[in-house]
């Protein structure tokens, strides 16, 4: 959990945000399981 925290910290400062985007899908999906 405190690696996706991370994962979302750093994908907020990522100027192509479609990549940032699908980043962070694939870590909540991550969550989910």
């Amino acid at each position: 959990m405190g690696a996706s925290l991370n994962v979302f910290i750093n994908t907020k400062m990522m100027k192509d945000r479609d990549y940032a985007d699908n980043i962070n899908k694939k870590a909540e999906k991550m969550l989910e399981e």
